[in-house]
């Protein structure tokens, strides 16, 4: 297991945040669970006053409504792992929006998603704002 910590948190937030131009969304969107906690930290670096959340369950056509009020949306997850959970949210028919995550791990579906940085290997990752019991 690799026990990231807030350190490697604002790093990885660091390095995602230097592809955007603060001016560039009009919103996030964090992708529940993970993705709520980098979403806030991104939204909060890049100066983005609206950020909402996505369940992994939302139904497509309600998200893309919800998406149409803003110009481009930022879609934010913690991790692009198997590719699974990004899978869903790929290939919306809503305005210009962007999907990137803090961590990547080499062989995931979706490897040219924006990331803050790579993880190599195979080991469980455990964020800092997950419990032992997650």
């Amino acid at each position: 297991m690799i026990g990231l910590t807030w350190k490697n948190i604002d790093q990885a937030v660091d390095e995602l945040c230097e592809y955007f131009d603060p001016s560039m969304f009009d919103a996030v969107y964090g992708i529940a669970n993970g993705g709520i906690i980098p979403a806030t930290l991104v939204a909060n670096r890049l100066g983005i006053k609206d950020i909402h959340t996505i369940q992994k369950d939302t139904v497509i056509g309600n998200l893309e409504y919800s998406m149409k009020r803003y110009n481009t949306v930022l879609i934010i997850d913690d991790i692009n792992d198997t590719g699974k959970t990004l899978s869903k949210f790929m290939h919306l028919n809503t305005y210009p929006y962007t999907v990137a995550t803090l961590y990547q791990r080499d062989g995931t579906k979706w490897p040219n998603v924006l990331c803050g940085d790579n993880i190599p290997f195979s080991d469980w990752v455990r964020f800092p704002w997950e419990t032992y019991d997650d």
